[in-house]
């Protein structure tokens, strides 16, 4: 909803201005996300130079040079050498923990496949950019922007 009346506003200042420019597309968090030329970490090893398609909170596709046919708008997001983890594991709270033996846990298993639920971690130049949790960007320091 938020959006059509974002739209709508910019539509409307647009044409009582009298102004020529066409309006931008909005695109916003909750619109699918393309992550281009990235390296994907996880379980299963390492995969340099992979497309990540991600809509409706989960990953739809992974592979090298996607091209997409879709209706919908779309973030692309242009990553080379931009390193995506899954996320890890939240930290339990209010549980207590005894561990028989002074070997470390086992680490938990993760991997980025289509049909999970799009949390991973986007990292470039030895940091974290941003992440996504649940198809929705996090950190990226923007709700919608003009695409």
């Amino acid at each position: 909803m938020r959006r059509i009346l974002i739209k709508f506003v910019l539509a409307s200042a647009l044409a009582t201005s009298g102004a020529t420019v066409q309006a931008a597309t909005l695109v916003c968090a909750s619109d699918p996300v393309l992550l281009r030329d990235v390296t994907i970490v996880d379980a299963s090893g390492e995969w340099t130079d992979q497309d990540i398609f991600i809509e409706d909170g989960e990953i739809s596709v992974i592979g090298s040079d996607l091209e997409l046919e879709t209706t919908r708008t779309v973030r692309v997001m242009d990553r080379p050498g931009s390193i995506v983890r899954p996320t890890p594991a939240a930290p339990a709270t209010g549980r207590l923990v005894i561990r028989a033996s002074l070997r470390a846990a086992p680490a938990e298993t993760k991997y980025l496949m289509p049909g999970l639920p799009a949390d991973m971690v986007v990292e470039g130049n030895g940091r974290t950019e941003f992440e996504i949790r649940g198809g929705r960007l996090i950190g990226t320091g923007e709700t919608c922007f003009n695409g």
